[in-house]
């Protein structure tokens, strides 16, 4: 990324005088912004996590009391397949 110098003074040459009649003034400029592939990619993910369905209010507010507790238990083989099927590209979807 390059930045380039800002002249506070704009088109003054010294303190005070006009800069000479030859002087070229910039008429107009502009940022660029480049956003890298992965970051768009990332962006994407984002958005589709939000827009997919998190499940009942109820659900997810039962999840929170029970990990508030700690009476939350996580099924260890459930996830590990889970996983799994899913570095596989499986679509299987058992859900106890």
């Amino acid at each position: 990324m390059r930045i380039d110098p800002v002249n506070p003074t704009g088109a003054l040459g010294k303190v005070g005088k006009a800069a000479p009649a030859g002087a070229k003034r910039a008429t107009s400029l502009s940022d660029q912004l480049e956003i890298s592939g992965d970051a768009q990619a990332i962006g994407k993910a984002i958005e589709a996590a939000r827009a997919a369905q998190t499940g009942s209010p109820e659900r997810v507010e039962a999840l929170r009391r029970s990990v508030q507790s700690g009476t939350y238990t996580v099924d260890a083989p459930r996830v590990a397949a889970r996983i799994l099927d899913a570095a596989a590209g499986s679509s299987r979807t058992d859900q106890k």
